[in-house]
């Protein structure tokens, strides 16, 4: 599924659950943010017949860059990630981040913005940051809580069909998908298959930046890292996959006990979304 300019789009029918039932086709899906979306692009995300839009996406991610409308589609914000800190940034710090942000842009992305991108990673400075993203998200609190919100809202469209998206619609849109594919009954391998698919929607970016960095002579680690900057390292998930379990037991105490996705919720949303 490809649009103009909305990037990492799929649905999620035909995935098959553990016990034999499979995800309804053209009721499920994610995507990168919709703030650029084409003429086209509306039309044909109207035509999905959406009724909820669940942006995960950061409060300075969204100034200027909402959304456009989808008519008929409720779009309600939940900020998985919370505030980020405030902090003056010197001018070479703005200098780093644009560039930063022009190799992950796939509108932008260009191989000097690539070398730009492996110097940075190559001091280490990401490191820690997107090896425990998703264990972060998965602890944290507040980001446990705006899922629950996503949830709730989601069963109050009662099988409506659903959006959601961060700003790549990898990382927090990622973590959603696995909470919405664990809640209706699909086992870990479809689920790790799924999210490693945004690889597919970036590996053009993905395949130049770790030719780039190769060069530089990165690590296999920073390497890894860029691979997640860029597209996704299912490695960095199977960490909160462990985490869940090591924690909880099993991810259906972890989404009952933090995100309050009850056995009662979980059946009503396989009632909704299974065939």
């Amino acid at each position: 599924m490809k649009l103009e300019n909305v990037a990492n789009v799929r649905e999620l029918g035909g995935i098959k659950t553990s016990n034999g039932k499979q995800v309804k086709s053209n009721v499920l899906f994610r995507s990168a943010n919709l703030a650029k979306a084409s003429e086209n692009d509306v039309k044909f995300l109207q035509g999905l017949n959406l009724k909820l839009i669940c942006d995960l996406r950061t409060e300075q991610e969204r100034e200027n860059n909402l959304d456009v409308e989808i008519s008929g589609a409720q779009n309600i914000w939940f900020n998985v990630l919370g505030a980020l800190p405030q902090k003056t940034s010197s001018v070479k710090q703005t200098e780093a981040g644009v560039k930063i942000g022009k190799a992950m842009n796939p509108n932008t992305f260009n191989e000097e913005a690539a070398a730009h991108l492996a110097d940075f990673v190559q001091t280490g400075v990401f490191d820690s940051v997107m090896e425990n993203l998703y264990v972060g998200l998965v602890a944290k609190e507040h980001a446990q809580q705006e899922y629950s919100r996503m949830f709730d809202s989601i069963l109050a469209t009662q099988g409506g069909t659903i959006l959601w998206h961060c700003s790549q619609g990898k990382d927090r849109a990622g973590l959603a998908s696995v909470f919405i594919l664990s809640a209706l009954g699909v086992d870990s391998t479809s689920i790790m298959e799924d999210f490693a698919k945004s690889n597919e929607s970036y590996q053009t970016m993905v395949d130049v930046a770790l030719k780039v960095a190769q060069d530089k002579g990165l690590s296999k680690e920073h390497q890894g890292v860029i691979q997640a900057m860029l597209g996704v390292n299912p490695s960095y998930m199977k960490r909160a996959l462990d985490y869940i379990n090591a924690n909880f037991g099993s991810m259906e105490d972890y989404m009952e006990q933090k995100i309050g996705l009850t056995a009662e919720k979980r059946e009503l949303l396989r009632s909704f979304y299974l065939e």
